[in-house]
């Protein structure tokens, strides 16, 4: 029962870590859409005072970015995840080469019309990623449902194979005390029931010797 106990505590632990793990993995699209707004106000306060601080604050956010994909690709489970992942990471490639060259252009000053195609173009491919985002924020919620309902379904089938072990002992346990009181207590039930009978005959036997003894003695 001990074990049952501590074994039910340990399911119902690993489901609330699978419940934090879930909110981790959906919200990997929320994660990576605030990881781009980041990093396009960065570009743009860069635009604005050319201080070369927002410059090095960009790579900075950028590397954060490839971290936070690499700790969220394994986590994907389904084709179709992965497939928008690559997509993902392949327009963030175009995002980063546009958005290196618009900020060495602003460092260069070159000309509005080029500098206004290529604003146009990094808006393209930012919204382009944030609709990758938010389907790939659908696909991860929609897997890990599924994911979790398969867990749970397996959990509730280990409590309920415990429980049924549980009573399963609790039979056994009963068949060995009604098998032990046959075997054993009966027999020496009977033994005691004789020996007490044999005590009751010994003592009226012993009793009826006094007795005759008495009589005799008075005779005499």
């Amino acid at each position: 029962g001990w074990l049952a106990v501590r074994i039910i505590g340990g399911i119902d632990g690993i489901q609330a870590a699978a419940e934090d793990l879930e909110i981790r993995r959906v919200h990997i699209g929320a994660r990576l859409r605030a990881q781009m707004h980041r990093l396009s106000a960065t570009m743009l306060r860069y635009e604005v005072t050319g201080d070369d601080v927002f410059s090095r604050r960009f790579t900075s956010h950028r590397e954060q970015l490839q971290r936070f994909l690499d700790e969220y690709r394994p986590l994907l489970d389904s084709p179709e995840e992965k497939e928008l992942l690559q997509q993902i990471e392949v327009a963030i490639a175009d995002y980063y080469e546009d958005a290196e060259a618009r900020m060495q252009g602003r460092a260069h000053l070159e000309n509005s019309q080029l500098s206004v195609a290529r604003i146009e173009r990094i808006k393209g491919e930012l919204n382009e990623i944030i609709e990758l985002a938010n389907d790939l924020g659908e696909a991860r919620g929609e897997s890990f449902r599924k994911l979790l309902v398969e867990y749970r379904v397996s959990a509730r089938g280990l409590q309920q194979s415990i429980f049924g072990a549980l009573g399963l002992l609790l039979v056994v346990v009963a068949g060995l005390a009604w098998l032990a009181f046959r075997v054993f207590f009966r027999p020496m039930l009977g033994e005691l029931r004789e020996a007490q009978a044999l005590a009751g005959r010994r003592e009226e036997l012993a009793n009826l010797g006094t007795l005759a003894s008495g009589i005799a003695h008075e005779i005499r």
